[in-house]
C-alpha cells in the first residue's frame, strides 16, 4: 500500500451488482476484532465520510480490522439511486459486508452505524446478532429521517415538495416506493436481540427518546454515550471538530474494550479474492462497463477508472472532488455520467485530490484542505496517469472548488476541455501567488488606492452595494487590473485551444460577467466556449432538478465534442438499462 494512503479498495458482493468498499487489515493479518461501518444516507454520508475514514484508521492501529462500504446504488457501488427496491438492496448490502467480515474469522464481529446506517445495521443484527453494535446518533425510524431531511431541504434550498409521493432532500430524491419502505423501518417496532453489547451514542441537543431506550433494553447490554460534534459535522461541511474528536476517542476506546484482548489470525483470503475491478453495467451494445480502482502519484491519490475495456478513448474525462467530498461528485453525478460516457467510447477517471476522500497526503500537509497547494501537481499526476503520451488529452470537470482546480489545472495542462459548474472564481489567499491572480505590472495609481479598489472589487459584502455598481465601474476595475475577471481566464483557456463549458446559476453568471459582457460575447462567437445559465440553480446543486438539468447539458456536450465517431446522436436514455440496474433483481 502506498505510504500515507488509507485502506485497500475492493469490490465484493453479488457479481451482477458489485459493492465498493475500503478494507483496513492490521499488519500481520491478525486482528482482535472485525468491524463493519454502515454509512449514513444522502448528504449525511458525504459529510460523515471523513469521520468514518478517521475511525477506521484509528481502529486499525488498535489491531481491529475494518470494512467501509457503499450501499447498492450509492457511492461507487453498482446501481442507480432511483432503482427499485432501494431499502431491500441497502439492507442486503449491509448483510454482504458483514458476511464478508465474518468469513475472515475475527474473534469478535461488530458493526458501527450512523443515522440511517444505524437503523440498517440494527435490522441486519436482528437477522444475525452481533458481538458488538454501535448506534451512532441513530434514526429511530425511516419516517423520522425523511421528515428531518425534508425540513432541512426546505430551509436550506427551498422549493415545493414533489406531488408524486417522493421526498426531496438536499441533493437526493427518494422515490415513492423508497419512501414507503423507509417508513416501514422502525427500530422500536422490532423484537429480539441485536448484539451482546450495544453502545448508543445520542446527541445532547436532541430530546431523550424513551421509546428507543425501552426497545434497546431488550436488544442487548446497552451502554450510553454522547454523540458530540454531530450537528457541526452533518450540517456544516463535515470537517472534524473538537466534539467529534472526543466522540471518535470514545468509540475507539469502547470497541477496543469489546475486542478480544489478544490478536488472532485473520483470514484475509475472502478480501483478497474480492476484485480490484468490477463490471458495473452494460452499454447499449451490451458491452460490459468496467470500473477499477487505482492509486496515482506520490501521494497515493485514489481514483476510479470507468471504461469499456479494449476500447480506445480519444480523451479521458478527469472528474475532481468538490470541497472535502469524495470523488463521486454532487449527488453522485460523476458516477452516473462516467458510466454513461463509457457507452460513447470515453474513459473517465474520478479522483480524490491529495488529503481528500481516500487519498493520501503529501509529507507535512494537513488533511481535508479544500484548496491544497499541491492541487496543480496532483492534477498533472492524474493527467499523466490517464494519458501518459500526452497529458493534455484530458477533459477536467469540477464543481465549486473542483471547478476552480479544473480551470487552473486545464490552463496549466493545455487540456482538451474544461467543464465547470458554479466554479469558485475567486483565488483563495493561500493560492493567490501560485495561481498568478495578482495584478501584473505597475498601474498609474497609488499603492493605497489600488489596495482599496482591489479590496472593494473582490469583497462580497456589502453585496447590495456591489450589485448596484454600474457595469462601467466593473469594466474599469477589470481594465486597470484591480480585479481579474473570470472571463479573462476563460479567454486564456480558449486561446490555448481548450473547449470550455461553464454552467452557472443566474446570480453567479452576473458576478462572473461583471465588466466583461462584451468579452463574453466575443468568446461565445469562437464556438469554443459554451456558457449556460440555469435559473434558480443552487450553488451546490442541491435543488430538486439541479443535477438532472446540469447532467443533460454536460453529458451531451462532452459526448458530442469528444465521443467516438458514431455516438453523437445517441440519447441519454439510450444507455443500456443494465447500467441503471433494470432487468436485474436487487440482491436479497
Amino acid at each position: 500500500m502506498t505510504s500515507g494512503t488509507s485502506g485497500r479498495p475492493i469490490w465484493f458482493g453479488p457479481t451482477h451488482r458489485p459493492l465498493f468498499g475500503m478494507v483496513h487489515v492490521p499488519d500481520g493479518n491478525t486482528a482482535r476484532a472485525g468491524v463493519v461501518l454502515c454509512s449514513a444516507l444522502g448528504r449525511e454520508d458525504l459529510f460523515a465520510y471523513s469521520a468514518y475514514r478517521t475511525l477506521a484508521e484509528r481502529l486499525e492501529r488498535q489491531g481491529i480490522a475494518v470494512l467501509r462500504f457503499d450501499y447498492d446504488g450509492t457511492g461507487d457501488s453498482a446501481g442507480a439511486q432511483d432503482d427499485p427496491a432501494r431499502v431491500a438492496a441497502w439492507t442486503a448490502s449491509a448483510r454482504a459486508a458483514l458476511d464478508l467480515m465474518r468469513a475472515a474469522g475475527p474473534p469478535v464481529v461488530g458493526a458501527v452505524g450512523m443515522r440511517m446506517g444505524a437503523t440498517l445495521a440494527a435490522f441486519e443484527a436482528l437477522r444475525a446478532p452481533l458481538d458488538a453494535l454501535v448506534l451512532w446518533d441513530p434514526c429511530r425510524s425511516g419516517r423520522l429521517f425523511l421528515r428531518e431531511q425534508r425540513a432541512l431541504h426546505a430551509l436550506s434550498v427551498g422549493g415545493e415538495d414533489p406531488k408524486d409521493g417522493s421526498v426531496q432532500t438536499p441533493g437526493f430524491r427518494y422515490e415513492a416506493q423508497t419512501v414507503a419502505d423507509l417508513g416501514a423501518l422502525d427500530i422500536t417496532a422490532t423484537q429480539g436481540p441485536m448484539a451482546d453489547r450495544i453502545y448508543w451514542l445520542s446527541r445532547p441537543d436532541r430530546n431523550h427518546d424513551a421509546s428507543l431506550e425501552a426497545r434497546l433494553a431488550s436488544a442487548g447490554h446497552v451502554e450510553v454515550g454522547s454523540a458530540l460534534g454531530q450537528h457541526e459535522m452533518l450540517t456544516v461541511d463535515g470537517r472534524l471538530n473538537a466534539g467529534l474528536e472526543q466522540t471518535l476517542d470514545h468509540l475507539v476506546t469502547w470497541l477496543s474494550t469489546v475486542a478480544a484482548p489478544d490478536p488472532a489470525p485473520f483470514d484475509a483470503r475472502p478480501f483478497d479474492r474480492s476484485a480490484v475491478s468490477a463490471v458495473v453495467g452494460h452499454d447499449a451494445q451490451s458491452r460490459p462497463v468496467v470500473e477499477r480502482a487505482v492509486r496515482i502519484g506520490t501521494a497515493g491519490m485514489l481514483g476510479i477508472v470507468t471504461e469499456i475495456q479494449e476500447t480506445a478513448s480519444p480523451v479521458t474525462v478527469l472528474c475532481l472532488n468538490t470541497g472535502k467530498s469524495r470523488r463521486i461528485g454532487p449527488s453522485r453525478l460523476w458516477v452516473e455520467l462516467a458510466r454513461q460516457w463509457a457507452g460513447c467510447g470515453l474513459r473517465t477517471l474520478r479522483v480524490d485530490l491529495s488529503g481528500l476522500g481516500d487519498s493520501g497526503t503529501h509529507p507535512g500537509r494537513p488533511r481535508d484542505a479544500f484548496y491544497p497547494v499541491e492541487a496543480s501537481a496532483d492534477i498533472e499526476d492524474a493527467a499523466r496517469f490517464a494519458a501518459p503520451d500526452d497529458p493534455s488529452r484530458v477533459v477536467l470537470m469540477g464543481l465549486c472548488s473542483g471547478g476552480y482546480h479544473a480551470l487552473y489545472g486545464g490552463l496549466a495542462l493545455g487540456a482538451a476541455g474544461v467543464c465547470v459548474f458554479n466554479p469558485n472564481v475567486k483565488v483563495p489567499p493561500t493560492l493567490r501567488a501560485q495561481a498568478g491572480a495578482s495584478a501584473s505590472g505597475p498601474r498609474p495609481l497609488s499603492a493605497r488606492v489600488r489596495r482599496w479598489a482591489s479590496d472593494v472589487a473582490g469583497h462580497e459584502r456589502p453585496s447590495a452595494v456591489l450589485d448596484a455598481m454600474p457595469e462601467r465601474a466593473w469594466w474599469v476595475f477589470n481594465h486597470l487590473g484591480l480585479r481579474r475577471s473570470p472571463v479573462d481566464l476563460f479567454a486564456r483557456l480558449v486561446d490555448a485551444g481548450s473547449d470550455v463549458l461553464v454552467v452557472v446559476g443566474a446570480e453567479a453568471a452576473a458576478r462572473i460577467q461583471r465588466g466583461a459582457y462584451r468579452s463574453m460575447r466575443k468568446l461565445a462567437r469562437s464556438e469554443r466556449l459554451e456558457f449556460d445559465v440555469i435559473d434558480n440553480l443552487d450553488h451546490a446543486m442541491l435543488g430538486a432538478d439541479d443535477v438532472r438539468r446540469v447532467s443533460d447539458i454536460v453529458y451531451r456536450h462532452v459526448r458530442n465534442r469528444f465521443g467516438s465517431p458514431g455516438t453523437a446522436d445517441e440519447k441519454v436514455d439510450a444507455i443500456s438499462p443494465g447500467i441503471r440496474g433494470e432487468g436485474e433483481a436487487p440482491p436479497s
